[in-house]
């Protein structure tokens, strides 16, 4: 690369390091593998920072596919010319991932909207590629007896569940209006949800209303232009936690670029693909889990975990307590501040790994956007403790006196 820029009179390109080949690779791979790449990037723990920091790239920064492909989808699914649904249309994306791009655009009324538009044929490479990964999970689990203990081969099926969801775009939309809908109710009327375009949805083109406002990827625009960001933050979460806790549906993928802090002190949620969802029973017991959690009853946290069928009958209940005792001690023993939730979580999972603890995919779904949230809150409002603070979790309270 150095001799060909030198050649071609560039600049010195500068060295790839190890976490920038294994983005490149991953990049080069596909759709799929950058979908693993997005889910290493956000397991805060599991990876050095440098890894982590690097695969984010991968969250919004993946190649754009050119505008003739994004057009050709539209028109497909649209029945016609672009130019009949949308007045305007910008041809640079505003973000690309693994599975769609997001354009800005305007309606023939004026309304500004952004236009998400599947890649052009990833349905049939995310098949492919999971058949692929299936066989390899199966022949590993079947050669090396220990790596059965991660259950390689049900994370591979958990992935092709959510995948399948990612790419139904008619589905998110629901998502997007059950989302807003249960806010509505709760009466948070600081959260805010776009509206989608039913005439311009489809399986592979989302349409929806433009929101305008500070995503918390920008952490010190944040800092200079939102007054009281602490107080923003505990509603966002107890919204988000309101959600599932009293309805089993809450969103999955609330990463910085999801969520945004808008003008009149309001908090807009974005993109629906990634859900997690409960039945009645299992949000029953996810309650109970979180109410021994916040009393810090860690005897309580192990019946809903062997309702949930997550401790192998094998197992003896009394390591499970010692183990979540310890996992969970400074918690209950330290200042907010001194808290890892980045070290805690991954520790969790790793113990479960070694102890064949099966846990479900929404329980691991659910803890990784605590993850995510803990990051947001010693950034913005390091002296609240996100998941224990009365203002945060009271109406799990609420909730067990009604």
């Amino acid at each position: 690369r150095r001799l060909w820029a030198a050649v071609r009179g560039h600049p010195r390109p500068e060295p790839i390091t190890g976490p920038i080949a294994v983005r490149l690779a991953l990049e080069t791979l596909g759709p799929t593998y950058i979908k693993f790449g997005q889910l290493a990037a956000s397991s805060s723990g599991f990876l050095p920072d440098r890894y982590s920091i690097e695969l984010s790239k991968l969250l919004d920064e993946v190649p754009p596919v050119p505008l003739t492909e994004v057009r050709r989808v539209i028109e497909e699914d649209l029945g016609g010319p672009l130019e009949t649904f949308y007045a305007e249309f910008d041809p640079t994306p505003l973000a690309a991932a693994s599975i769609a791009q997001v354009h800005c655009a305007r309606l023939p009324d004026g309304a500004e909207v952004v236009v998400k538009v599947q890649r052009l044929g990833i349905r049939e490479t995310i098949e492919r590629d999971m058949h692929h990964m299936r066989m390899l999970t199966r022949t590993l689990e079947a050669l090396i007896p220990v790596v059965r203990l991660a259950h390689p081969t049900r994370q591979i099926e958990d992935l092709k569940i959510q995948l399948r969801e990612e790419l139904d775009f008619e589905l998110e939309a629901s998502h997007m209006e059950r989302f807003g809908q249960i806010q509505k109710e709760l009466g948070n009327e600081i959260i805010v949800v776009p509206k989608g375009v039913p005439a311009l949805i489809s399986k592979r083109v989302l349409t929806m209303e433009r929101l305008h406002g500070i995503k918390l990827s920008e952490l010190e625009r944040v800092r200079q232009e939102v007054e009281n960001p602490e107080e923003l933050m505990i509603q966002a979460v107890r919204a988000w936690m309101q959600a599932f806790a009293l309805y089993g549906f809450f969103h999955g993928d609330v990463h910085a670029g999801n969520f945004m802090l808008m003008p009149g002190r309001r908090v807009g949620y974005l993109d629906f693909g990634i859900m997690g969802k409960f039945d009645e029973a299992s949000r029953e017991r996810i309650l109970r889990y979180m109410r021994a959690f916040v009393r810090g009853d860690i005897h309580g946290l192990l019946e809903p975990l062997k309702e949930m069928g997550a401790i192998p009958a094998e197992v003896r209940i009394e390591d499970v307590e010692h183990d979540l005792a310890d996992l969970y001690a400074p918690f209950f023993t330290s200042a907010y501040r001194d808290i890892r939730y980045e070290e805690i979580f991954p520790a969790f999972m790793r113990k479960a790994a070694q102890h064949g603890w099966a846990l479900p995919r929404e329980f691991n779904l659910l803890t990784k956007q605590m993850l995510y949230f803990d990051r947001y809150a010693k950034a913005l409002a390091p002296d609240v403790n996100m998941f224990m603070d009365p203002r945060v979790v009271s109406f799990l309270y609420e909730t067990a006196a009604g």
